[in-house]
């Protein structure tokens, strides 16, 4: 994630590796899903939100499975849609 002065709006971006990708991550588990953030630098609760959002998701076994299993970007928007909460 960055806050970046060219970036008017937040800007999210999901890519899916076609195989699971060695990240050195700290739970030493190979990386399945990739989400970059970037926000104005004048915006920096946009981005603490969303990161928020991101992470109460993804703590959810059923919507990291169900998003892990999507094949297209059409259901990765829908599942994502499908869990925001309501403002």
């Amino acid at each position: 994630h960055a806050r970046c002065p060219g970036v008017a709006s937040l800007t999210i971006a999901i890519g899916k590796p076609a195989r699971p990708m060695e990240f050195q991550a700290i739970d030493g588990k190979p990386v399945r899903l990739i989400i970059l953030l970037a926000s104005p630098p004048d915006k920096p609760s946009d981005q603490i939100q969303a990161l928020t959002h991101i992470s109460r998701l993804m703590i959810v076994e059923d919507f990291r499975e169900r998003i892990y299993a999507a094949t297209t970007r059409e259901e990765v928007y829908e599942l994502i849609r499908n869990q925001e909460s309501p403002a």
